[in-house]
């Protein structure tokens, strides 16, 4: 992405940067998933599993490592979402109801209270299979599940574990704006 630059396109004698973010931002972060490892002499790797399925035979294959994707997504969720609200905008996680049913059921966080209609400080969407995804064969479409949304938790003074999941600075959104607008154009249009 560093090397694709930016599109100018003039209009009416005036130019413009295509697809610039204007106004404020709306960061979206999707939540990947990585597995919990495969047994080779088990048959449980990720390609015996590829290949056992286009071959049309029964597969095993690893799960998801839950654990280690909550792990990783927690140090960065209210971060992110503290240097969202800062410029004006909001953060949004985007991930499996699996991940989400995960959380609630491994932490003191009970998601289905922040079940919300609005964004707030912290948002997390969650996606989901269709119920009948069992009997589908090809690509599944995904369902939204629910918007849980809530506040960044305060700080209650320079001796509160909270600061762990706090950001020690937030940079200003002009470095955002001057990291996109630093690359040479890549294309130009002409209308």
């Amino acid at each position: 992405m560093a090397k694709n630059g930016y599109t100018l396109a003039r209009r009416n004698n005036c130019t413009y940067v295509e697809e610039y973010p204007d106004g404020l931002p709306l960061i979206i972060e999707v939540m990947t998933s990585s597995t919990s490892g495969g047994n080779k002499a088990k048959g449980t790797t990720i390609q015996n599993a590829f290949r056992q399925a286009i071959l049309g035979k029964p597969q095993a294959s690893p799960g998801i490592n839950y654990r280690q994707i909550w792990a990783r997504m927690v140090s960065q969720l209210i971060v992110k979402s503290q240097i969202g609200k800062a410029w004006g905008g909001q953060t949004i996680w985007v991930l499996q109801d699996a991940l989400a049913d995960y959380i609630s059921t491994t932490t003191d966080l009970n998601l289905r209270k922040l079940i919300s209609q609005a964004l707030k400080e912290v948002n997390l969407l969650t996606l989901r299979y269709p119920q009948e995804h069992r009997q589908h064969s090809g690509i599944l479409p995904l369902e939204i599940g629910h918007l849980y949304a809530g506040q960044i938790p305060p700080i209650h003074g320079d001796t509160d574990f909270n600061k762990l999941l706090q950001a020690a600075s937030i940079p200003p959104k002009s470095i955002l704006e001057e990291k996109l607008l630093g690359k040479r154009p890549r294309t130009y249009i002409w209308a």
